[in-house]
């Protein structure tokens, strides 16, 4: 019983084996979707081209249904290998993997190629495109094809349709792609005439494949395409690659002659009338360049009008002033928007507007009293024709030297206003010291007598025998302090009355030391540290006592009042031929050069609580004695004074006699 039970499976199982497998419904296909003209999507996403076609002729063909899986090339044979598609359509016979693949006979040829941009000449294969950035498809055919040939600087992209994208934003100048697909995609964005393209670096194939070893899908899909019409084949590639124009009949040749000398007729005729016609032509160009040097000189004239307005108000500032100027020019120009005017005066720099790379620049002097301050320069687009460019160039030559001969007038106007208020000033200076006579006088009366009562008193205490040392020495302090107070008073006097000094040997370190003992107390309190060189060596100076105390004074009172935050001073001498250079050198906030230059004048000051008389009075004294000062700041790196004075003369002698 149970040997016969399995002996019906064996029959059943050898009947099964035997039988005919059951028919194919229905197969997938893998394709690239971004293959033009053969696989791609319309402006709908769906797909289109000679590979669908192909496959639906099949399927009528066959009445088995097929389902294209749009994929890239890479998911495809992935996708094949998987085993989830049956086959893959468009496989290049250079980049088949024959040992997993099987291949069907090749249905359309074609080329790789290089294409490249018309600017660009010499590319004839791979390894002439060394040097170039060359776009090839990711996966595809060309890195292969290039890297043999020894080109590696490439840029991948993911499809046909981004490269050609990239090549005609510009992106790439070379790219690598084969001849129906760059000729589709060219052509349909209608820049075919802008590349070239080199021989052919190899011939390629399509073909369809299936998974090695799979004959039945094989046989199948060869079997269907075997038993399709070939005018309907023939029709599909004729629709997607197009197909060459028959021959015309030979009557139609002879129409096409009789057509050409009737042409030929028209032509004499249209040569005629294009000679009329450019004549027309050229009389209306002459209207219109008459037109354009019309408005040119209207231009002109209303801009140099402008000019004349900007400029004629002398109090406003000279940098609004020829910005005011500088944009008045650039209207005079048929496009200020691409005009750009530069004014450059005694080193400062002004520009307006801008220009392209390939502008004309044309420039002009800028004088003032005969002396070139700077220049006048104007950058416009160029014409277009080489003649009206000429004429448009001496044209804006004129008008720069019409600009500059105004503002040269301007600056004279100007100079001649700031010598009046110059002197106007000069003149208010000449009351106010007048004044300072006056006023000196009477503090000189009012004053002078109560000093010389303490000065008195100062000295009898110094006789009384119950002092010590000590007191004698600040009650002498006293007197000379007194007796500084009264030339100082005389020398304030003397700035107005031109009173001469009374000179005569001194020690600078003495005079000095004087100084710093009344200065102490204000240093200390502003965390001032003075630093005082070898002064004993030097020879005694000639000079009256007290005016030389009061240089000295006024110059560390400046250096400590300009140090409110602490620094230091630093005092050294250097001994000449026949005169001491003195420097004081403080570390403070410095002098602008625009003060500077003013540092002098009487009255003039920094300081709210300052009197503007102190360095006026001092460079009187030093000059007074023979000497000269003079003072050297900048910014933010302090202050140096400078001083030559004499040496007394008899000691001088007396050092060379000994000598």
């Amino acid at each position: 019983m149970r040997r016969g039970f399995v002996a019906a499976l064996l029959l059943c199982w050898v009947q099964m084996a035997l039988a005919d497998p059951p028919p194919v419904r229905s197969i997938t296909v893998a394709v690239s979707d971004n293959s033009p003209p053969w696989v791609f999507r319309d402006a709908d996403g769906q797909l289109q081209g000679l590979g669908v076609d192909r496959w639906s002729l099949w399927e009528a063909t066959t009445g088995i249904k097929v389902t294209l899986r749009a994929v890239t090339y890479r998911e495809a044979k992935d996708l094949l290998l998987a085993g989830k598609v049956d086959a893959i359509d468009f496989v290049s016979n250079a980049d088949v993997e024959k040992d997993r693949l099987d291949i069907s006979a090749a249905y359309m040829p074609s080329n790789l190629v290089l294409y490249f941009h018309k600017s660009i000449s010499g590319i004839v294969d791979g390894k002439s495109t060394r040097g170039f950035l060359v776009g090839v498809r990711r996966g595809g055919v060309c890195p292969t094809e290039l890297k043999d040939g020894g080109s590696f600087n490439l840029a991948p992209y993911p499809s046909f349709v981004a490269l050609v994208d990239a090549a005609l934003n510009g992106d790439i100048k070379v790219f690598c792609l084969p001849d129906q697909q760059a000729a589709y995609l060219l052509n349909r964005a209608g820049k075919a005439s802008e590349f070239r393209h080199s021989p052919p670096l190899r011939t390629l194939t399509a073909h369809w494949a299936v998974l090695k070893g799979n004959d039945a899908m094989r046989e199948l899909i060869a079997a269907g395409y075997a038993r399709v019409d070939p005018e309907a084949r023939q029709a599909v590639f004729d629709r997607w690659l197009g197909s060459m124009v028959d021959e015309p009949p030979a009557y139609l040749r002879h129409l096409a002659k009789a057509a050409a000398v009737t042409a030929f007729t028209v032509l004499v005729l249209l040569v005629w009338l294009w000679t009329l016609r450019r004549s027309v032509k050229r009389r209306t160009a002459d209207l219109l360049t008459a037109k354009r040097a019309l408005a040119a000189r209207v231009r002109e004239q209303a801009c140099l009008h402008a000019v004349f307005k900007a400029s004629e108000d002398l109090n406003t500032p000279l940098r609004v002033m020829l910005h005011d100027v500088a944009n008045a020019l650039r209207s005079g120009f048929a496009r200020p928007d691409t005009t750009a005017v530069t004014v450059q005066w005694d080193g400062q720099q002004l520009a307006t507007g801008t220009s392209p790379d390939t502008a004309r620049q044309l420039s002009t002097p800028l004088l003032a009293e005969s002396q070139t301050h700077g220049d006048l320069t104007v950058a416009y687009e160029p014409a277009g024709d080489k003649t009206d460019d000429e004429s448009v160039r001496a044209q804006v030559q004129d008008m720069l030297d019409l600009v500059a001969q105004r503002l040269a007038t301007v600056f004279e106007r100007r100079a001649l206003q700031d010598q009046r208020r110059e002197l106007d000033r000069q003149m208010f200076q000449m009351e106010k010291l007048t004044t300072v006579g006056e006023l000196t006088m009477g503090l000189a009366h009012e004053i002078g007598n109560p000093l010389g009562g303490m000065k008195a008193v100062a000295q009898s205490l110094q006789y009384g025998p119950e002092l010590s040392t000590e007191s004698r020495e600040d009650l002498a302090r006293l007197e000379s302090e007194i007796d500084r107070l009264s030339a100082f008073l005389r020398s304030f006097h003397g700035y107005a009355a031109q009173h001469a000094p009374t000179p005569e040997p001194c020690a600078l370190r003495a005079a000095l030391d004087d100084v710093l003992f009344w200065t102490r107390r204000d240093a200390t309190s502003r965390k001032i540290a003075f630093t005082v060189g070898e002064l004993d060596h030097l020879p005694p100076l000639q000079a009256d006592r007290h005016q030389l105390k009061q240089v000295l004074l006024n110059l560390v009172m400046n250096a400590i009042q300009v140090q409110p935050d602490g620094g230091s001073i630093t005092i050294a001498a250097t001994p000449g031929r026949d005169h001491v250079e003195l420097e004081v050198t403080d570390t403070g906030p410095g002098i602008a050069p625009d003060l500077l230059a003013r540092i002098f004048e009487p009255f003039f000051t920094t300081r709210r609580e300052g009197s503007g008389l102190g360095l006026p009075i001092v460079r009187k004294i030093v000059e007074d004695h023979g000497g000269k000062i003079s003072i050297h700041s900048e910014p933010g790196r302090g202050t140096r004074v400078v001083l030559h004075w004499p040496i007394a003369i008899q000691v001088h002698d007396a050092i060379d006699s000994a000598r």
